[in-house]
């Protein structure tokens, strides 16, 4: 059976998706064009409902909070009110605290009246008995102490109307006071136009449903229609065929998809225009809670309908080109998925040095697998180098194992002689010489060590900076303690003829034989094949005594047994820290005679 090759799964498979994907989007798109309009419509007005009632509260609150301050201060007597220059500076501070207010004053029960107005660098003070509002409000018992709204008056020193705000209190000595400050109609206007920049609708904001507090039409200016007898304009003010103004009509169509039940709407048709009204109550501020909307007309959405069924149409357009390019495309990625999937077979049939390396491909996923397949090239072409530098790091035979066991070998107890080569006056000659000269002279001095101890059949198990630590007959049977002997014996000649970078080097040795565990020790990623038991740290004991014996190598008595053939000079019954048996310790004589160098740097191997 003939199977479909990729390009042409690619070819008809990108055809089909992008034809079904314009259909679907064309039809779905022309059957909610108009559902999709609506539900922007909801989505800007609630939006810019709580955006306003966000930008009036940011502005409003903090004149409550200024009064209910002062007030605070008042009413504890922390401010006496008799004290005019303390009183005063308060006074003036509450109001650098809201720029947005005209003034502030207090009025005491006497009606006498302290007031600074923004525009005024100096106090006015005057008695207002003959204010009715002021009359009333300090003759007015209150239910509650707390800042309340009056509806907008017309001062004329200002020339404008303001909304008041107002705090009554309630002096330690028992006499009340009167705490007045106000933000103009024009200010509040102004807020709204800020507010309503980045918006298409207009911002409205009403009180009792017919004075007009501001309006974010740039050509709506308050101060036109506010005096004595009307402080606030209303929308009987506004132009006959302004939409604002038929906002109450009767010929309302309930809007049927808000969905937010704080909110309210309605539609109204007006002069072959549909016009929508979103709007809410924002309470808090008004002596009755204030009315704050939007609105627009459909019309003036009609661009994003407009928009949205040209795109539709020029996506038909583009479908056109898009089946052309997936048909390129397709070949394109199959001839180059062919090139790769070739290089794979090369792989097994012709020498891995003769296999080229794939180039850079233009995809992000094609050239992932190009990565991949050179990275694996990489791997099998350096397997063979992996093995040999494998052995530099392990004995060939821990290797093998190694590899076989999927690179760990479980602990096992092993009789082994353990060698603990260091070297003397490491820390005097690193002083002297430069570390890059120092990095030279360790890596020639290990060369040697390892050469010596490997051709004795010695496994290192780690490099401890300047120490070594070997062991013999891991994995390897053999006469192991007479084999560490000889190897130890060997590196104590070589050094006594050798120079490193032009400085001579000694060590000192120490070897004990006894059962040592060995295995792989570390991390989860990060293992190391040592070994490790009590004759292990007597070994690296020996080796530290050869200082107080000036001896250039110690062994153990377990390790004399071993290799009776060797000539050993036994130094003493020792005590050893940590253990708390007698160790008796030997040092060999089989290499005293050539403890001499013509060079002069012998060393002596007991006292």
């Amino acid at each position: 059976m003939k199977k479909i090759t990729l390009t042409g799964l690619l070819t008809y498979g990108f055809s089909l998706i992008l034809l079904i994907a314009v259909i679907s989007i064309l039809s779905l798109g022309l059957f909610s064009t108009e559902k999709n309009t609506e539900k922007l419509f909801n989505q800007i007005a609630e939006i810019g409902i709580t955006s306003i009632e966000d930008q009036l509260k940011s502005h409003l609150r903090p004149i409550n909070n200024q009064l209910e301050y002062l007030a605070s201060l008042i009413e504890s007597g922390y401010i006496a009110t008799n004290d005019s220059q303390q009183f005063n500076k308060l006074l003036q501070g509450t109001l650098a605290a809201t720029p947005q207010v005209v003034g502030i004053a207090y009025v005491d029960e006497q009606f006498f009246a302290r007031y600074y107005a923004r525009d005024k660098t100096d106090v006015f003070k005057d008695y207002w008995r003959d204010h009715p509002v002021i009359t009333h409000l300090l003759s007015a018992p209150e239910a509650t102490n707390h800042v309340k709204w009056l509806d907008p008056v017309y001062i004329p020193g200002l020339k404008a109307s303001i909304i008041q705000a107002y705090r009554k209190v309630s002096l330690p000595n028992g006499k009340t006071g009167l705490l007045l400050t106000g933000i103009t109609l024009e200010k509040l206007s102004a807020i709204i136009k800020e507010s309503a920049k980045d918006m298409r609708p207009v911002i409205f904001l009403l009180n009792n449903q017919q004075q007009l507090l501001g309006l974010s039409s740039t050509d709506y200016q308050p101060g036109r229609f506010v005096s004595a007898e009307t402080p606030a304009p209303t929308l009987a003010n506004l132009a006959e065929n302004h939409p604002l103004k038929a906002i109450w009509e009767a010929n309302q169509t309930p809007s049927k998809w808000l969905k937010n039940p704080s909110i309210k709407g309605h539609s109204i048709s007006l002069d072959d225009n549909t016009w929508e009204f979103i709007y809410t109550d924002f309470t808090g501020f008004g002596n009755s809670p204030w009315i704050v909307g939007i609105y627009f007309s459909y019309d003036q959405y009609a661009d994003i309908e407009q928009t949205f069924i040209h795109l539709l149409i020029a996506s038909g357009c583009i479908l056109l080109v898009m089946m052309i390019l997936a048909v390129g495309g397709a070949r394109f990625i199959g001839n180059r998925l062919r090139h790769i999937t070739t290089m794979f077979t090369k792989v097994g049939q012709v020498p891995l040095t003769k296999v080229p390396r794939l180039r850079k491909q233009p995809l992000q996923e094609l050239n992932l697998l190009a990565h991949a397949f050179n990275n694996m090239l990489d791997d099998l072409q350096s397997h063979e180098n992996l093995r040999r530098l494998f052995g530099q790091y392990v004995p060939h035979n821990i290797a093998k194992q190694l590899m076989q066991s999927n690179g760990t070998l479980e602990p096992k107890m092993q009789k082994a002689t353990i060698v603990f080569i260091d070297i003397e006056g490491f820390t005097a000659l690193a002083e002297q010489i430069s570390p890059q000269q120092l990095f030279t002279m360790l890596n020639e001095y290990f060369s040697l060590i390892t050469r010596i101890l490997e051709k004795h059949d010695g496994m290192i198990t780690q490099f401890q900076g300047d120490a070594v630590l070997a062991v013999f007959n891991i994995n390897t049977p053999a006469e192991h303690a007479r084999q560490a002997l000889s190897a130890a014996i060997e590196i104590q000649k070589a050094l006594s003829t050798t120079l490193f970078c032009n400085h001579p080097m000694r060590c000192r040795i120490g070897i004990n034989s006894g059962e040592v565990i060995a295995g792989s020790v570390g991390a989860k990623d990060r293992l190391n094949y040592t070994v490790h038991g009590d004759d292990v740290n007597l070994a690296a004991r020996l080796e530290g005594l050869n200082k107080e014996y000036n001896t250039r190598i110690l062994i153990s008595e377990a390790t004399h047994h071993l290799a009776p053939d060797f000539t050993c000079r036994e130094i003493g019954k020792i005590h050893i820290r940590g253990k708390q048996q007698i160790v008796s310790v030997f040092a060999p004589n089989s290499d005293r005679s050539s403890h001499s160098s013509g060079q002069g740097y012998a060393y002596q191997t007991a006292i």
